[in-house]
């Protein structure tokens, strides 16, 4: 049997890299085409748009992997039926699930590894590709040179900030209202017109602070007020918000604690941050799917073999599109919503593999 899993193997993951190679040329041609006015218009140089697509494969190949697993597993037992040997292994007596084993240790080698790939590099190459698009393509300022308006921090366990608009370039901000608590309780409410990094501190101009203990309320006006005890500092608040795609599943959670603990709606975060979790096993249940439908699949040529795999995808796809935009809403509970595409295919493949002959 370790001949037949090294062949079963060796043909997989041909394929697979093979795949994957193809879709990634295909994907960054495509996006070239969509992107090269941009890339003409602000005369970006050539190494740098090769710096780009370097770093958008990484997103590319996570996004494509289930692809070229289905194709895989299509072509590895496709050619497996057209030549005879399915049948002629399951007459010598080898079952059909033992013939598939070494396919399903794969796909589970696969899971782990797509979901390691999307935690360490994934999230870092695609922030970095962010900066070289805003700076070194579109020539804008780096982030902590821009503008940005309706900032949240939380400067520490107790201490909640917003800013209405911030500038980079003078370390300024307009707008900013800052909260502190005692456990759920507020203790002190400060509204300025104005906040300046000065001398490596914070200070405060047309300060109006409430301070409130027990059911009594103390107010002063302070023209000036340094404030040297808050913690964040100006690359805090110029730093670029993050989408879900450049935060791993760590500091995915982390901003969704932040986003409850200032009372906004985490609803969508919740919904990607399940989402970064169910998405790496996608692997496992294409190669259930993809065996079990290549098992019952009647011989058919290569084209059509890649054909099925990408409407299969395609469908897979859309239902995971739908599941997250439904989690987002709070139409579907977030962890249903990810992990709608996954069960339900699970389940029909399960139910074509009991079916197919052993």
């Amino acid at each position: 049997m370790k001949i037949i899993d090294r062949y079963v193997t060796g043909h997989f993951i041909f394929v697979i890299i093979t795949a994957l190679l193809a879709f990634v040329i295909i994907y960054v041609l495509i996006d070239l085409i969509e992107n090269l006015d941009t890339f003409i218009d602000n005369q970006a140089p050539f190494s740098t748009v090769v710096k780009y697509y370097v770093l958008y494969i990484p997103f590319m190949a996570n996004l494509t992997i289930p692809i070229a697993v289905l194709l895989s597993c299509l072509f590895t037992i496709g050619q497996m039926v057209r030549h005879n040997e399915l049948v002629a292994l399951k007459a010598s007596g080898v079952s059909l699930y033992r013939v598939l084993l070494p396919l399903f240790r794969l796909g589970l080698l696969i899971s782990v590894l797509a979901l390691l790939f999307g935690e360490l590099v994934v999230p870092v190459a695609n922030n970095r590709r962010a900066e070289v698009k805003q700076v070194e393509i579109r020539k804008r300022p780096p982030g902590d040179q821009q503008q940005r308006k309706r900032i949240y921090l939380q400067d520490s366990s107790n201490r909640l900030i917003y800013v209405k608009e911030y500038s980079g370039q003078t370390k300024s901000a307009l707008g900013v209202l800052i909260q502190e608590y005692d456990g759920e309780t507020l203790v002190e409410r400060i509204d300025a017109r104005k906040m300046m990094w000065v001398e490596h501190g914070w200070v405060l101009y047309n300060a109006e602070v409430r301070s409130f203990r027990g059911d009594r309320e103390e107010f002063q006006t302070l023209r000036e007020l340094k404030r040297p005890d808050f913690t964040f500092i100006p690359d805090d608040l110029a730093q670029r918000p993050k989408d879900p795609e450049e935060m791993n599943i760590v500091e995915l959670k982390s901003y969704i604690h932040h986003i409850h603990r200032l009372g906004g709606d985490a609803q969508r975060w919740i919904a990607d941050y399940h989402l970064k979790l169910s998405f790496p096993f996608a692997n496992m249940i294409i190669v259930l799917f993809g065996t079990a439908l290549a098992s019952v699949r009647r011989r058919s040529g290569a084209a059509v073999g890649f054909g099925i795999s990408l409407f299969i995808c395609f469908v897979y796809y859309t239902v995971m599109e739908v599941g997250r935009a439904m989690g987002r809403s709070g139409d579907l509970d977030p962890v249903l919503s990810a992990w709608l595409g996954n069960g339900l295919f699970g389940l029909i493949g399960l139910a074509m593999l009991v079916k197919a002959k052993k």
